[in-house]
């Protein structure tokens, strides 16, 4: 055969031993047995498929999936060093070219859902192996593989050639670590360079499914510990290749590993900065100045626990220089502020800024910290503010807060629990003492996502595709939480579903004012990430900003958002829930809308209303297995599957045909949809919603306005199906000088349906209120125009319209005062 040309891989394999060269010249040298694959490979995806080629698609990858288990563990057989090596070097170069094209986008995909083994025993309890003890298709429950890498990466996820303290080769791939998936391949080599030693606990060897080797797979970044050649942990290894070439000589003093961290934070590195201090830590713990180093760099990586741990060690060391008291107590108060703590944000901002008040910057932190103070006290929030602000960053900065309602087990729920109100609410009101109003977790938006990448997440739990937001949002959450570790139970105490153990009956709501230090070559949390995807699949939510009505959104804005909320998660479903969420910028507010009383649950809906019934039974049977008790569910099984299958037949039909120009026609379709409920289940029927409306559309499509009249008739049943209750409109009666001043409403405010998601209820109220301005009923028009805005409590939603029509509105009347 050809020897490489590299030199360093010459130098590599000159290292071998007699028989390790053989082995690497033949190309392949099994270790103790045969190696037994899957005949089978697993099923081509396609990411241009369509939704049913998709389902299908999964059923066939859980099916080879169950197949390849049944596959016994069979002992591992040695790779060739150099064939692993020369492919990691080609791969490379491939991911590198691609780099630098920026118009090149690349799909990736990733299943979640699927069992993946997280390790949740210390080191210490674990013993070691080597490659040759390993088994295929194995996790080493118990042990703890200890490996180096030999060659540089060679993909934007960190995937590695490692060898073993006995010189054997494999590949190594490493799933959701911090920071990796926005990586360069030059970020990435500043994590894992070549002759990096690291410590995987229980790893699991996985069979070859998209090449021809197996590989060491790691799902959880809680899983590698990195400790320097010098500790005890390695202070028996010996490395029978010594050396690895090419490998980058590490700092041997505090100082160089400060220069070395320094360096990268100034490239804005902040993750590899940080590993680079806590390395310089290790040799000298008391090094102050690196400590809080890398408090800044946890700073701009959103590790506010980490950063506020060693800011708080750094403040207290005797002695301390006033520079560095003044970075620490700094660095702590914005540490605090990340973590939400505003009165302990507050004091340390203000102290500072007495030292300092010519420093602006200060300044508007401390003015920060007093707003969110305030918000997070009263629940008083500047919306217009907020609306505005979402709409160039949905990342908005603004506190939680909490009102009357409080966490109660529910034995009959999936979680266990639910929320009821401490005290009477009225419709419209702020809800929260346990939401509502709250920032997320974790939240992804389109424009957050690398632009040359696609990640197609296929969720094996609700066997679906899920949006590219969700997979990158997993990774996020286990990224905040290795940076977090005090948010690690507001997490894992989430309901997960029937596969895992019930989450404990209660819910802490208060975060813990306690810090936990962070240091990445040892991580402080198990992170269960198989458990976290299924917390991820039972309770995201999509955020989708506010918007003006009618707005035309981007493509890229129309791929959907994924965030995951704590105490939001916390709220039980019904179909008609007195309770709606609705999202300005990431931020979900939770209002009543119907009168709740003191010690009712206060449920939202996961799934529309206006549904048909047997898709709404799919889809919420991940969250409630026996199924919805709501009224609304109730009165639907009771007419009967024949009437339910031929309500979302007809549906299904005035959809398709969606007539213009034919009214009787629509008139017809409305009848007929509204016969398939029984005479008894009263005005409430979602599903006609959107019969009335299309017979509304087509009497005013005919242009007449003495039709108009009828429309708007026919646009109120529209709204009484879904449960408005409309108010006696005696507004046209009113004399003029009742009208300054007037402030009646054409609907019933003490409830307002949740069967259909809020902005079609007012597009109906908008178009009545035109009709009656048509009709030169400005005063009736001005009832529906005040009904919309209060309907939507966010006038910034509905802006543009309210704005133009209110300004037409105004003029209306002033032309007619004038003219009387």
């Amino acid at each position: 055969m050809n020897l490489p040309a590299d030199p360093a891989l010459l130098m590599a394999l000159m290292r071998l031993q007699p028989d390790d060269l053989r082995a690497e010249l033949e190309g392949y040298a099994p270790h103790n047995g045969t190696h037994r694959s899957n005949p089978i490979p697993p099923p081509i995806f396609s990411p241009n498929s369509s939704p049913d080629q998709m389902s299908s698609y999964i059923k066939e990858y859980k099916a080879w999936f169950e197949a390849d288990k049944r596959i016994p563990p069979q002992p591992a057989y040695r790779l060739s060093r150099l064939s692993l090596i020369t492919q990691q070097h080609a791969s490379r170069q491939f991911v590198s070219e691609f780099e630098s094209r920026d118009s090149e986008v690349i799909v990736q995909m990733t299943i979640t859902g699927l069992p993946k083994h997280s390790s949740m025993t210390p080191v210490w309890q674990l013993q070691g192996l080597h490659l040759s003890d390993m088994m295929i298709r194995k996790t080493h429950i118990g042990r703890y593989l200890i490996c180096r890498t030999v060659a540089p990466l060679r993909s934007t996820a960190v995937q590695l050639v490692v060898e073993d303290p006995d010189g054997a080769c494999f590949a190594c791939s490493i799933y959701n670590f911090p920071t990796a998936s926005t990586g360069n391949l030059s970020y990435l080599d500043d994590m894992f360079p070549i002759g990096l030693i690291m410590l995987i606990r229980e790893p699991t060897y996985k069979a070859a499914t998209q090449g021809p080797n197996p590989i060491i797979r790691v799902d959880s970044p809680s899983d590698i510990f990195f400790v320097d050649s010098g500790s005890t942990v390695f202070r028996d290894v010996v490395w029978r290749t010594g050396r690895v070439p090419n490998a980058p000589s590490e700092p041997d003093t505090v100082e160089q590993w400060k220069a070395k961290g320094n360096s990268l934070f100034k490239a804005a590195r902040w993750f590899p900065a940080a590993f680079a201090y806590s390395r310089g830590l290790k040799m000298d713990p008391t090094a102050i100045v690196l400590r809080l180093n890398r408090a800044e760099a946890y700073l701009r990586l959103g590790f506010y626990t980490g950063a506020a741990a060693d800011a708080s060690d750094a403040l207290k060391s005797a002695d301390l220089p006033d520079t560095l008291q003044d970075k620490a107590l700094y660095r702590l108060a914005k540490a605090e502020y990340g973590r939400g703590r505003w009165t302990a944000a507050i004091g340390m901002f203000d102290e500072y800024f007495l030292r300092h008040p010519e420093d602006k910057e200060a300044a508007d932190c401390l003015s920060r910290a007093k707003a969110r103070l305030a918000e997070s006290d009263t629940g008083s929030y500047d919306w217009c503010r907020l609306f505005q602000e979402s709409q160039k960053d949905p990342h908005i900065e603004a506190a939680e807060y909490r009102g009357p309602i409080k966490v109660q087990q529910f034995l009959n729920r999936g979680g266990g629990r639910g929320i009821i109100a401490t005290r009477d609410v009225c419709a419209g009101e702020l809800l929260v003492r346990t939401p509502l109003v709250s920032k997320p977790f974790i939240a992804v938006y389109p424009q957050d996502l690398p632009p040359n990448r696609q990640i197609l997440t296929l969720d094996m739990i609700a066997s679906k595709q899920e949006t590219m937001s969700t997979g990158a949002a997993v990774s996020a959450a286990i990224q905040k939480i290795y940076g977090n570790p005090d948010l690690h139970d507001a997490v894992y105490h989430l309901y997960a579903g029937p596969s895992y153990p019930p989450p404990p009956p209660s819910y802490r709501l208060e975060s813990s004012p306690a810090t936990v230090p962070v240091d990445p070559l040892a991580p402080a949390v198990d992170v269960d990430v198989a458990r976290l995807e299924a917390i991820y699949s039972h309770n995201a939510f999509r955020p989708e900003p506010l918007a003006p009505v009618g707005t035309e959104r981007s493509e890229q804005a129309m791929k959907e958002p994924s965030g995951l909320y704590l105490l939001p998660s916390l709220f039980n479903h019904s179909c008609v829930g007195n309770a709606a969420w609705t999202c300005i910028g990431d931020l979900i507010v939770i209002r009543a809308f119907q009168t709740i009383k003191v010690g009712d649950e206060v449920t939202i809906s996961y799934r529309s209303g206006e549904m048909p019934y047997a898709e709404r039974a799919k889809h919420l049977k991940k969250y409630m297995p026996s199924g919805c008790d709501c009224w609304l569910c109730e009165d639907d099984r009771k007419d009967g599957e024949n009437s339910l299958q031929r309500r979302h037949d007809l549906i299904e039909a005035l959809k398709r045909r969606a007539p213009r120009g034919n009214l009787n026609h629509a008139r017809t379709m409305a009848r007929r949809i509204d016969a398939t409920y029984a005479v008894s289940r009263g005005p409430v029927r979602p599903e006609t919603f959107w019969a009335f409306h299309t017979v509304a559309r087509e009497i005013r499509s005919l242009d007449r306005l003495n039709m108009l009249q009828k429309a708007i008739a026919e646009e109120i049943k529209a709204l009484e199906s879904l449960g408005y209750v409309i108010a006696s409109n005696k507004a046209s009666s009113t004399s003029r000088s009742q009208q300054q001043g007037d402030t009646r409403m054409a609907i019933d405010t003490s409830f307002i349906p949740t069967t259909l998601p809020l902005d079609y209820h007012i597009r109906v109220m908008l178009l009545i209120t035109r009709d009656f301005i048509a009709l030169g009923k400005s005063n009736v028009a001005a009832s529906w125009l005040r009904s919309a805005c209060w309907s939507k409590y966010f006038i910034g939603l509905v802006k543009r319209e309210i704005n133009s029509v209110r300004q037409y509105l105004e003029q209306v009347m002033e032309e007619n005062q004038t003219s009387s």
